[in-house]
């Protein structure tokens, strides 16, 4: 699943918190996003049940020995200089 979501100002990288799962720390995401991100980024594409080769390799070494559920997935974030 895909959300495209465009960017007048960082004030807008809050709006990440309503498409990201609470499990990811949308919040903390979208303030050190804020706190880093240049102006030049218009927009943001949200990738959800993204399956990342070096996430599902962590996942797999650490994680799922660890006795509590983690996903086994992750959310990637493409940004754009297009709006």
């Amino acid at each position: 699943m895909y959300t495209w979501l465009p960017l007048s100002s960082t004030a807008d990288l809050a709006q990440i918190e309503t498409y990201i799962s609470n499990e990811y720390g949308p919040a903390r995401v979208a303030r050190k996003l804020a706190d880093g991100i240049s102006n030049e980024v218009k927009a943001v594409l949200i990738e959800e049940n993204y399956i990342d080769k070096d996430y599902r390799s962590t996942y797999y070494n650490f994680y799922s020995k660890k006795g509590q559920r983690y996903r086994a997935d992750c959310v990637r974030l493409h940004f754009s200089m297009e709006p």
